[in-house]
C-alpha cells in the first residue's frame, strides 16, 4: 500500500524506498522491509559484495543510513543537521553523492564522514526531488538540475559550473556510451 519512491538493483535483488520512510529488498518473490527513516525515502543505493551486501538510504529526515542486508540492521547512520537529504547516487565502491541543502557532499563509508564536493550557494539549489547524475565513464563529471536550469560539473575544480543549459529540468541522464 506504500508508494515507492526510489529503486535500485543488484544481481536479482531490488531495493526500494517509500513515501512513508520504509526501505526494503524484493528478490524473487520474497521482500523483506522495514522503517529507517521518518521521511520519504529520496534514494536506495547497494554496496558491497555478495556476502557482504548493503543497502544505503536517503530521506527527508536528513538521514543518510547503511543496512547490512545479512544481518538485517542498521549498521551506520549519518544525519544531516536541520537539513533533508534530496538525492544520493553511488559514485564507487564505498563512496556516494548526496545533495542536502545548497551543497552536494560526497560521504565515504570507510571515513562515516561526508565533504562538500560542489557548492551551489546562490544557484537556488536542487529542486526537492530532482536527480543528479554522474557521467558513466567520466565519473567525476557531475550534471545537477536546478530551479532555472541545469548545470555541469567536474568535481575535482568545481568553483563553477563547467556547462549551464537554460530551461527547467528535474532530471538529467547522461548517454550510456558517450556521456
Amino acid at each position: 500500500a506504500s508508494t515507492i519512491t526510489e529503486l535500485a538493483s543488484c544481481w536479482d535483488s531490488v531495493g526500494f524506498g517509500t513515501e512513508e520512510g520504509e526501505v526494503g529488498v524484493q528478490v524473487g518473490s520474497a521482500n523483506n522491509r522495514w522503517q529507517p527513516h521518518a521521511g520519504k525515502v529520496t534514494g536506495v543505493a547497494f554496496d558491497g559484495g555478495a556476502s557482504s551486501l548493503s543497502l544505503l538510504s536517503s530521506s527527508l529526515d536528513g538521514g543518510l543510513r547503511k543496512t547490512d542486508l545479512s544481518r538485517q540492521s542498521v549498521v551506520l547512520e549519518h544525519v544531516e543537521e536541520q537539513k533533508s537529504i534530496g538525492c544520493l547516487v553511488k559514485k564507487s565502491p564505498g563512496i556516494f553523492l548526496f545533495s542536502s541543502g545548497s551543497a552536494v557532499k560526497l560521504f565515504d563509508l570507510r571515513m562515516q564522514s561526508a565533504v562538500i564536493v560542489v557548492d551551489l550557494q546562490g544557484s537556488g539549489g536542487l529542486s526537492v526531488g530532482s536527480k543528479m547524475t554522474l557521467h558513466p565513464t567520466e565519473s567525476h563529471l557531475l550534471a545537477v538540475p536546478l530551479k532555472s536550469r541545469a548545470e555541469i560539473f567536474d568535481m575535482r575544480q568545481s568553483k563553477g559550473a563547467l556547462l549551464s543549459l537554460p530551461g527547467s529540468f528535474f532530471s538529467l541522464q547522461w548517454s550510456p556510451h558517450l556521456g
